[in-house]
């Protein structure tokens, strides 16, 4: 597990994010280029598909590994919550400087409000009134909402616990859960498309449980297959993804589009966890020596984005998406050096 690319396949996915939302926070959503081509599929929607499918697939691992259900949980809380923590404080304190209200921003509640409510992810608050009045969005920080969603997916998972030595059942129940999810997401896409359930979208949780399913699914098959089909299997879900891709950029079945799309991603999740597995070493080698930076990109991008927009109202696309990414890897290797790493140095006490 140590020789892999999964460091850098997830901070691509994050990279992904910011390119899709530097056309999104612009009102320019029709312009973005995957979007263009494809008329279906976004960016992001490729950046969180990688991000869920490596999480299922490192997340079993850990569970299944881990030394109790509390040991478990101890790991998840630290890796989501002291990175979150203090990226909400930072962006409070700057959100400061580009208040445009009348009463004092440090005294109306929905400042502190935007700590404790995203802290809780379940309870999402996008906004604090006055700030980036301008902006095309008011929005603070538009990334957060899909923590909830992993960090449920977390929970779900928990009763696999009891039948860790069963790998046979463990990869029954897992292909159950992704068939019942491809079932949700072509044969009824277009349900519950507004329902919000105990602050998830139940379309978003269905098409992420998928991913992760896939994910897991991946990590079990390492008990029961060798390794080497692995690039026939990376041939054969590239020409199925692109195959779709193509099909859905046509004009012969607006119709079909909407079902291809679970399928595409199908695929998508399955090259990200073979790709992951192998090993780049130049790449790999060296994100390891700066460190898993990917989610504090993607906890600071959205905001930093924001700043860019107010300081720069004529930006464009790419030089958002360019001043971004250079911007925040910096912010993200710090985050990870002062705050995450720290912290997850503690679970050897759990």
């Amino acid at each position: 597990m140590r020789n892999n690319n999964f460091d850098i396949l997830r901070l691509l996915c994050a990279l992904l994010v910011i390119v899709s939302h530097s056309y999104a926070l612009l009102n320019l959503h029709g312009d973005e280029p995957l979007q263009k081509m494809t008329h279906l599929i976004i960016l992001s929607d490729i950046g969180l598909c990688g991000f869920f499918t490596i999480s299922g697939y490192l997340i079993l691992n850990s569970l299944l590994n881990s030394q109790s259900i509390l040991s478990y949980l101890a790991k998840r809380f630290l890796r989501i919550f002291p990175g979150l923590l203090v990226c909400l404080i930072v962006v409070i304190a700057i959100c400061s400087l580009f208040y445009d209200g009348q009463i004092g921003y440090w005294l109306q509640k929905q400042t502190y409000s935007f700590l404790y409510n995203n802290l809780g992810l379940y309870t999402i608050q996008y906004e604090i009134p006055d700030v980036f009045a301008n902006n095309p969005f008011n929005t603070v920080n538009g990334s957060l909402w899909t923590l909830s969603h992993e960090f449920t997916l977390y929970l779900c998972i928990i009763g696999l616990f009891f039948i860790r030595k069963r790998r046979v059942l463990l990869t029954i129940l897992t292909a159950i859960a992704l068939v019942l999810c491809l079932i949700k997401n072509t044969c009824f896409a277009n349900n519950f498309s507004n329902t919000v359930y105990l602050g998830l979208s139940v379309n978003s949780f269905a098409l992420f449980a998928q991913y992760f399913a896939i994910g897991m699914l991946m990590q079990l098959r390492n008990y029961w297959q060798t390794n080497k089909e692995r690039w026939i299997v990376v041939s054969v879900c590239l020409v199925l993804a692109l195959v779709g891709i193509f099909i859905s950029s046509s004009y012969l079945s607006i119709y079909l589009s909407i079902y291809l799309k679970p399928i595409i991603m199908l695929c998508v999740s399955v090259l990200f966890i073979l790709l992951g597995e192998m090993y780049w070493k130049c790449l790999s080698d060296g994100i390891k020596h700066v460190g898993d930076m990917s989610y504090g990109v993607y906890i600071y991008s959205f905001p930093l984005q924001q700043i860019l927009i107010a300081i720069l109202p004529n930006i464009t696309p790419l030089q958002l998406m360019c001043l971004t990414i250079v911007a925040v890897l910096p912010i993200a290797y710090v985050s990870w050096r002062c705050i995450e790493k720290p912290a997850l140095s503690l679970k050897r006490y759990v």
